[in-house]
């Protein structure tokens, strides 16, 4: 979904995302700022439709280190 059409009451905040993506919040704001994940900004907060989380989560996953273990048990 386009940010154009985001339904600002079932948007998400940079902290949500954070806690979805299990990233710190100002790496949320670096994916914004770099325009890797698309959001909103109002004055200071930002609004992020949770179907572009979804999506932007989806080719992350893609794109990560497969041979990375988060566990440390190798």
């Amino acid at each position: 979904m386009s940010t154009r059409g985001l339904d600002i009451r079932k948007a998400l905040t940079t902290e949500q995302a954070a806690e979805r993506l299990q990233v710190s919040v100002s790496r949320v704001r670096q994916f914004l700022l770099q325009g890797r994940l698309r959001g909103l900004k109002f004055g200071t907060p930002w609004a992020i439709d949770p179907d572009d989380l979804a999506e932007f989560a989806k080719l992350e996953r893609r794109t990560g280190n497969p041979n990375f273990s988060r566990t440390g048990s190798d």
